[in-house]
């Protein structure tokens, strides 16, 4: 089976962020772990396009996306602005959003701006991290583009 999707990028103040977008129906916005990019979700979007209109992006700095400007701290809060502009850039005024341990911490934060339909997160960070505005310290094996986010 062959997914008919756009890949393209969404403007985002200076930043674009990279897209797969994909189905009809209510909007899913997907949100990938720190590492990784959009494309842990392609064996799933073929299922979940049926019933809605799936946008799996790239945070800033992975996949396809740019990263954040330099004076700009790489928070969850941050990429969650990201993603807030993103939707405005879709003229979605919400969506459902489902993210992946760092996308499910964003996914959170995205939910504390009201325009989250449903956050479903899967591999929440630990509790004690989701009470700050950092991530895990990094180890030595980690990319460069992954340590900014653990600071």
């Amino acid at each position: 089976m062959r997914l008919e999707c756009s890949r393209s990028y969404a403007c985002v103040s200076s930043i674009p962020l990279a897209m797969t977008r994909i189905g009809a129906g209510e909007p899913l916005l997907l949100i990938h772990p720190l590492g990784a990019d959009r494309s842990v979700w392609d064996p799933v979007l073929g299922n979940l396009s049926v019933d809605h209109d799936c946008v799996a992006v790239d945070m800033p700095g992975f996949g396809d996306s740019p990263e954040l400007p330099v004076d700009v701290r790489a928070t969850p809060t941050a990429i969650a602005a990201s993603a807030v502009a993103t939707l405005d850039a879709l003229g979605l005024d919400s969506a459902h959003i489902a993210g992946i341990s760092l996308g499910g911490w964003v996914a959170l934060e995205l939910g504390k701006t009201g325009r989250a339909r449903s956050v479903q997160q899967s591999a929440p960070p630990a509790s004690g991290a989701a009470h700050s505005d950092r991530a895990a310290t990094p180890s030595a094996a980690q990319p460069a583009r992954c340590r900014r986010y653990c600071r």
